[in-house]
């Protein structure tokens, strides 16, 4: 088994809003948040798995791959599983807030916190 780690917090874009309290109206922050996972999964998918790929003898496709994530990185995992539900086999996550999916397949499996405000 290899287990692979990238840093999952992307250097902002010099042109990133930054987000001071009433400047984004939720929606507008959405949509900038939005984009920012979309940049994680482009650099997970093309980045980082061909690189393990080239350097590593691992196996392919998505019945020996899995993904998971904590916090934010469930958030990231979420955002994988929902824009490319294919790719990986298996999934966790864990404290993610903000980001729901939900999935038919038994292979994957969600835990639900409660709010806490």
């Amino acid at each position: 088994m290899l287990v692979v780690m990238p840093h999952g917090s992307l250097s902002r874009p010099a042109n990133m809003l930054r987000f001071a309290p009433g400047a984004l109206s939720p929606h507008e922050r959405a949509k900038v948040m939005a984009a920012m996972q979309r940049r994680f999964v482009k650099e997970l998918l093309q980045d980082i798995i061909p690189q393990v790929e080239k350097l590593f003898r691992v196996r392919t496709g998505a019945e020996e791959q899995a993904l998971a994530g904590l916090s934010m990185d469930g958030g990231q995992t979420l955002a994988v599983l929902t824009s490319h539900p294919d790719q990986f086999g298996y999934v966790g996550t864990a404290g993610c807030c903000g980001v729901w999916a939900t999935t038919t397949s038994r292979r994957f499996v969600f835990c639900r916190y409660p709010s806490l405000s």
